[in-house]
């Protein structure tokens, strides 16, 4: 039983990564247009859109969150299905 539910544990946590990453960090999604308005944004989403075009993977959702310390992560039940999230801290610490 303990594998049986270790397992399907673990399946579970994966699956629901990202809605949970959204909601404990408070993301802000991007799109196209709204990362044009801020240069340190518009570099996240290039970048994060060249490499899925690269790997011949589906775009994965993009977003930043308020947090003094510089981090980043990405997180998705599948490599065609995730998120890719920055916080403000690094975004304020990123050079070109």
């Amino acid at each position: 039983y303990a594998v049986v539910f270790g397992f399907a544990g673990s399946f579970i946590s994966l699956w629901i990564s990202r809605w949970m990453a959204k909601r404990s960090y408070n993301i802000v999604l991007l799109t196209a247009e709204t990362a044009m308005h801020d240069a340190k944004l518009q570099i996240v989403w290039n970048t994060v859109d060249r490499i899925a075009r690269e790997q011949s993977i589906t775009m994965p959702e993009v977003g930043y969150y308020e947090s003094a310390e510089p981090n980043a992560f990405a997180t998705g039940a599948s490599k065609n299905s995730s998120l890719v999230a920055v916080s403000t801290g690094l975004l304020n610490q990123m050079e070109k």
